[in-house]
């Protein structure tokens, strides 16, 4: 239908350009058979109306400005609300008016063209509503790519690219059967990192000042007496009940990259995540981070971190390569031990790395937990 509407909006501005034409030949054919100079009169009145029109059209563009606002959320297959308000600051009309607008789920990497078209009185914004529905989940991105403007006579035209984009987070859906087990792991654990701060208190990891948000119930009342100031202690991270949730952006057969695919990806880990926290089970994401060339880990323990952390993994594309984010965990020179490994990927891994082997459980898109 869009295609439609811009083949048609095409062939009449290329009518209007060869009726403007046709008027300038009839005006001379016909000042040269009557002899009179009216005819070249209107030509040039014509000519100059037009380029003025084209002038004011200019003018009229560089006053251009784009607001969007969107929902932030919303689910898949629902329609998402928003609305694109065009503001003319300046002191002329703008007759007619297409904004290019492009819709683009940063997960799957699908990009949908959306022409709005528009005309603005002088001084005055006009708003218009845009209804989003993405099939998958992920992170749409709206953005206008330009705006195209037109004289009265659609003879010139004149671009416009106004800064203007918004996100919209398409929520994963929940699977209604119980796709993945609770997670399992060891009461008690004889090793802890030597790293990171956990929550077991049986371990000491360090004592030091208290900070906002720390529980008084791990107070240390004889140092805080002896200091004279709030000392607490921290509890350590037993390796052996650390999870770490790694999301694969990598994949190796191009047969494998499918919207579906990371579709199924993008749901598998919300249910994950979920499973984890319902379970009150702190754990790590981890990903590779292609423009730092490293590991990055994001900690895990609130439903406020699960959103930041979701919105961010739902935003990064895929690559092809032949090594995905096992491969490059396992030789990350510091890599941090964890006692339970989940790989989320769009593919199987052919082999697992030896050292990990013990640790690891590859989430397929065949729903198997191996």
């Amino acid at each position: 239908m869009l295609t439609s509407l811009m083949t048609k909006w095409m062939d009449f501005m290329i009518e209007s350009r060869i009726i403007c034409f046709l008027w300038a030949l009839f005006l001379v054919i016909g000042s040269i058979l009557s002899g009179s100079s009216l005819g070249m009169f209107l030509l040039i009145f014509s000519a100059l109306f037009a380029v003025v029109s084209g002038v004011l059209c200019a003018i009229s563009a560089s006053g251009l400005h784009i607001e969007i606002e969107m929902p932030y959320q919303t689910e898949k297959k629902e329609k998402a609300e928003c609305s694109v308000k065009l503001i003319n600051s300046s002191r002329f009309p703008l007759a007619y008016g297409i904004i290019r607008m492009t819709a683009s789920n940063l997960l799957t990497g699908e990009t949908t063209q959306i022409p709005m078209f528009f005309s603005a009185a002088a001084r005055s914004d006009e708003s218009k509503s845009l209804s989003i529905r993405s099939k998958y989940c992920g992170v749409v991105r709206l953005e206008v790519q330009r705006v195209d403007c037109y004289d009265i006579f659609r003879i010139f035209r004149k671009k416009a690219y106004p800064a203007a984009a918004e996100k919209l987070f398409v929520l994963p859906a929940m699977k209604e059967e119980a796709v993945l087990e609770p997670v399992r792991v060891p009461k008690e654990s004889d090793s802890y990192s030597e790293y990171k701060q956990g929550f077991d208190m049986s371990e000491t990891f360090e004592i030091r000042e208290y900070q906002p948000g720390d529980h008084q119930k791990n107070l240390h009342w004889k140092l805080t007496a002896k200091t004279d100031r709030m000392m607490v202690r921290v509890g350590s991270l037993p390796i052996d009940r650390s999870i770490l949730v790694l999301y694969d952006t990598f994949y190796k057969n191009p047969e494998s990259f499918c919207p579906e695919s990371l579709d199924e990806q993008g749901e598998d880990f919300f249910c994950l995540s979920k499973n984890l926290l319902e379970s009150h089970m702190p754990f790590t994401v981890g990903w590779y981070d292609v423009e730092k060339e490293a590991m990055a880990y994001f900690e895990v323990n609130t439903e406020e971190a699960m959103s930041e952390i979701m919105e961010n993994i739902l935003s990064m594309p895929h690559n092809l390569s032949d090594k995905n984010v096992l491969m490059r965990y396992a030789e990350s020179p510091d890599r941090v031990d964890f006692g339970s490994i989940y790989l989320e990927t769009v593919e199987t891994p052919e082999e697992i790395p030896l050292e990990l082997s013990e640790h690891v459980h590859v989430i397929d898109r065949e729903k198997e937990t191996r």
